[in-house]
C-alpha cells in the first residue's frame, strides 16, 4: 500500500516537471503562448490609470477666516417730538419707507384751536394797526406811509408783532405732531401702538438704511498688520453660507484690546440681493496674494507613515515616482509645496492612492 502511494506521488511530480520544462522551452524558442497564458501576462504588466497636472509657480490666495457682526452705518432711532395721544402709526417692522414718508402722528386738536385763536388775535391786531397808522397821519392800507420808527412802534403797540409770533410758534408745534422718515430705509423695533399716550423723546422705532451695512470683526494683531484700508474681503451669513458678498475695509482701529485683537470694519460694496439683518452673524474671509508659490492640486497630497508624500509621473520610464514633501498654505482645492518638488513636475492627483515607487502608470487624457 505504501509503495503504491509513493509511486503515484513520483508520477505526479514527473508530470509537473515536464510541463514546466515545456513552458520554459516555448518561451526560450519564441513559441506562441496559449490564450490563458497571454491573459495572465497582460494582467501582470497592466499600468495603473492616473491623472496628472503640472506643478506651477504662481500667486496663491492666502485666507484668514473669522466671524463678524453686520451693522448699519446709517441708522436712526426715531422719537416723538411732542407728547399726546398717538393717532396714526402707518408702519410695521420690516417695512420699507421713503424719505419724507409719515411714520407717526399725535393728536393735534388742541394746537389747531390754538392756531385759530392766534389767527383771531392777529385779525384784531391788524385793525389796531390800521387805526394807529391813521392816527399818525398815514394810510391805513400802507405801512410805508409813516416813518420806519413810527411803524415799529405801531406794530408793537397794536399787538401785531405778538400775534404773528404766536401763529409762527403754533405752526411749529403743529409740525412736531408728525414724524417723517429722515432717509430711505427699513423700519425696525417698533415700540408703540396706535391710541397710546406718548411723551416727548419717547422712541417710536429704528430706521435702518440697508445699503449702508458694514461688518465689524476682530482679528489678531499680527494679521492686522497685513491689512490696509480699501482691501477686499468676502462675507457670507452663517445662516446662508453660499451667499457671498464683497466688502472693502473702511477702518482699522489703531488699538489692540486686552485679548490681543484689533477691531476692523468693512462696508459692503453694493446693494445685496438677499435680505440681511442688523446684528446678523457672518463669516469673514480675508484674502491676500502670496506670489511665486509652487501650487499643486490638494488631492495629490498623501500621508504615508505620518509624512507628506506626492507621486509624480516620469515621462521617460512611464512610472510613478515617490517624493517626500513639505506643504505650507492651502485652500479648498490647492496646496503650496515648500520643499521636495520641482516646478513643472507632472503631479499625479487621481489614481495615486495605491501606487508605489516605480509603478507603471498610464495617463488619462
Amino acid at each position: 500500500m505504501f509503495c503504491s502511494i509513493f509511486r503515484y506521488s513520483l508520477l505526479l511530480m514527473s508530470m509537473y516537471l515536464f510541463s514546466f520544462s515545456l513552458y520554459s522551452c516555448k518561451q526560450a524558442h519564441g513559441e506562441t503562448l496559449t490564450p490563458e497564458e497571454r491573459v495572465s501576462k497582460v494582467q501582470e504588466v497592466k499600468p495603473v490609470s492616473v491623472k496628472v497636472q503640472k506643478a506651477e509657480r504662481r500667486s496663491f490666495p492666502l485666507r484668514t477666516i473669522t466671524t463678524g457682526v453686520l451693522e448699519s452705518a446709517r441708522q436712526a432711532e426715531i422719537k416723538f417730538l411732542r407728547g399726546g395721544q398717538l393717532m396714526a402709526l402707518p408702519i410695521r417692522e420690516g417695512q420699507s419707507v421713503a424719505k419724507g414718508e409719515l411714520l407717526a402722528e399725535v393728536d393735534d386738536a388742541s394746537l389747531q384751536l390754538q392756531l385759530e385763536q392766534s389767527q383771531l388775535a392777529l385779525d384784531e391786531a391788524t385793525v389796531n394797526k390800521k387805526d394807529l397808522l391813521i392816527a399818525n397821519g398815514g394810510d391805513a392800507e400802507q405801512d410805508t406811509s409813516v416813518s420806519a420808527k413810527k411803524l415799529e412802534l405801531i406794530l408793537t403797540l397794536s399787538g401785531y408783532n405778538k400775534a404773528q409770533h404766536s401763529i409762527k410758534q403754533t405752526k411749529y408745534e403743529l409740525s412736531q405732531t408728525k414724524v417723517f422718515a429722515l432717509f430711505d430705509g427699513i423700519i425696525a423695533n417698533v415700540k408703540t401702538f396706535t391710541f397710546e399716550q406718548v411723551n416727548p423723546g419717547e422712541s417710536i422705532c429704528t430706521l435702518i438704511d440697508p445699503n449702508s451695512f458694514e461688518v465689524t470683526f476682530s482679528i489678531l494683531e499680527q494679521e492686522a498688520l497685513g491689512l490696509s484700508k480699501g482691501q477686499s474681503v468676502i462675507i457670507s451669513p452663517l445662516a446662508a453660507p453660499k451667499k457671498e458678498h464683497r466688502a472693502r475695509i473702511t477702518t482699522i482701529n489703531p488699538q489692540v484690546n486686552a485679548q490681543g485683537l484689533v477691531r476692523v470694519r468693512a462696508a459692503l460694496q453694493s446693494a445685496v440681493k438677499i435680505r440681511l439683518f442688523e446684528g446678523q452673524n457672518v463669516k469673514v474671509v480675508i484674502e491676500k496674494k502670496a506670489p511665486g508659490q509652487l501650487v499643486i492640486p490638494k488631492r495629490a497630497l498623501l500621508l504615508r507613515s505620518g509624512r507628506e508624500v506626492v507621486f509624480t509621473y516620469d515621462e521617460t520610464s512611464g512610472k510613478a515616482q515617490w517624493h517626500y514633501v513639505q506643504s505650507s498654505h492651502q485652500n479648498d482645492e490647492q496646496i503650496v509645496i515648500s520643499e521636495g518638488l520641482e516646478e513643472g513636475a507632472l503631479v499625479i492627483y487621481d489614481g495615486q492612492m495605491n501606487l508605489a515607487h516605480g509603478t507603471t502608470v498610464a495617463i488619462q487624457r
